[in-house]
This record gives C-alpha cells, structure tokens and sequence, in this order.
C-alpha cells in the first residue's frame, strides 16, 4: 500500500524588527517562504512526478500554478525515504497556498495526494 505524509510549514525568513511592510514590491506582494516535507510511509517505492500549487489572495483571485517535476527531477522514494525542499511564494496578505502531488507507485499506478495548505 502507498502512503505519503506530506507536510507544508511556514518558513521565517524575517528577523523579529523587520516589518512586512518593508519587503513589499510595488504591487503590494512580500515574499513569503515555506518548507516542504514529503515521507513515504508505504510498502513500496513511488516516484513524484508532478506537482499543482493552488495560490488564493483576497485581492488577485484564484492563480493555479503546475509544474510536471520538483527542482529538475522525479524523486523515487523507497519506503521510509524523505524529500524535503524550501520555497518562496510572492503573495498579496491575506493569502493561503496549496499543494497536490501527482504520484506513479510501483505498479504504475498514478494518483494524487489529499491538498496540504497554509494561511497567512
């Protein structure tokens, strides 16, 4: 049986006196950062092979953003094998991030993970 345990957590990239406000572009966006952590809890190896953020703002609406590989690569994990990488959305607050996994198992079988999210 597959399993993975996927985890998405806040990054602090600020020092305690900066001000959010300070790192904002011109259209308003600061640089949110965040860590990924992907665990095959399974019986068998499974390979990523595509990933689907789903990023919400009040004030831009839905953006749907999907890539078909992590960093360059499809990382296999065999059982008990973790994945783990930092990332950087540029967000509008209040603002949530999702993402899905699209997953081949050992028989070739493709599926995607439950949604993991964060809110700012």
């Amino acid at each position: 049986m597959t399993s993975l345990d996927v985890r998405l957590s806040p990054r602090n990239l600020y020092s305690q006196d900066q001000e959010l406000q300070q790192m904002a572009g011109d259209d308003g966006r600061i640089p949110v950062p965040y860590n990924v952590s992907i665990r095959n809890m399974g019986d068998g190896a499974v390979r990523i092979i595509g990933k689907k953020w789903t990023v919400r703002s009040h004030q831009d609406g839905t953006q749907v953003i999907e890539g078909d590989e992590l960093f360059g690569s499809r990382p296999l994990l065999c059982q008990g094998q973790i994945f783990a990488f930092n990332g950087l959305q540029m967000l509008r607050l209040p603002a949530r991030i999702q993402l899905t996994l699209l997953v081949r198992d050992e028989g070739g079988v493709l599926y995607h993970t439950d949604p993991v999210s964060l809110t700012w």
